[in-house]
């Protein structure tokens, strides 16, 4: 397609159904010629958005000036008026997890159509031979430590050097590399970040996410918090809030 087109680029497009939160690609369905964007329109003008896969050819490089720059924002629209910019649909799904709960959300699509080329998922008998249960497809890194009697999954990645304590419980949740989950703790609907600590009996829940070395003391209740990098966790946040 983009070589047929001879112009300098293609942006793969998606359909969407809340086209309102994102900016929309108008485009000439009979050829793909990209006509203009519109930044989260008010009125119906398409469903169709840009899906951040792009086929460039070396002469777009000549457009980009030596500052920052956003290709979306200030190049595009100028290649889309000269007639430069065409677009193809994307086949098969797609979804946006710049938010940490559509990332969870994405974890619940990804994991059970996951590529054996990106990871394994953990067997049932890998489990059973470290005397701990997984339920649904789970990611563990090999490098990873999961303790005896623990629960994982569905829809769990736990990352390079992380270490799950006995009988934790972990679902719908990214542990993020060397991170320790202590005895007992419970991690649902949650991004851990990388380096934390979450104590023994811990139970977090509601999109909980934690930046890098994060030590949450032992036995709180962490509900929908956002911990900022470096923090240390000494009493239950009951509520959603930001901690700095």
């Amino acid at each position: 397609f983009h070589k047929n087109h001879g112009k300098e680029g293609t942006i793969m497009v998606t359909q969407v159904k809340e086209w309102h939160k994102y900016g929309v690609v108008v485009y000439n369905k009979a050829d793909g010629k990209i006509d203009k964007f519109v930044e989260k329109p008010q009125e119906f003008v398409g469903d169709r958005i840009n899906s951040g896969i792009y086929i460039l050819n070396k002469s777009v490089l000549k457009r980009i000036p030596l500052q920052k720059t956003s290709i979306e924002t200030q190049v595009f629209p100028v290649m889309a008026n000269e007639g430069e910019l065409f677009c193809m649909e994307l086949e098969g799904f797609w979804m946006d997890i710049g938010q940490p709960q559509d990332y969870i959300l994405g974890l619940d699509k990804f994991l059970p159509n996951m590529p054996a080329r990106i990871a394994t998922a953990v067997t049932a008998e890998q489990a059973a031979a470290g005397k701990y249960e997984v339920k649904g497809v789970v990611v563990v890194d090999p490098s990873a430590t999961v303790e005896e009697g623990a629960e994982l999954g569905p829809n769990v990645t736990v990352g390079p050097g992380c270490v799950i304590g006995k009988c934790a419980r972990l679902s719908n949740c990214a542990i993020l590399a060397n991170t320790k989950v202590g005895k007992g703790a419970y991690v649902n609907k949650s991004i851990i970040g990388w380096n934390n600590t979450v104590g023994a009996h811990c139970h977090i829940d509601n999109v909980t996410v934690t930046g890098d070395d994060v030590q949450i003391a032992p036995a709180l209740i962490i509900n929908g918090a956002k911990v900022l990098p470096n923090k240390g966790v000494k009493a239950s946040v009951e509520k959603p809030e930001v901690i700095m």
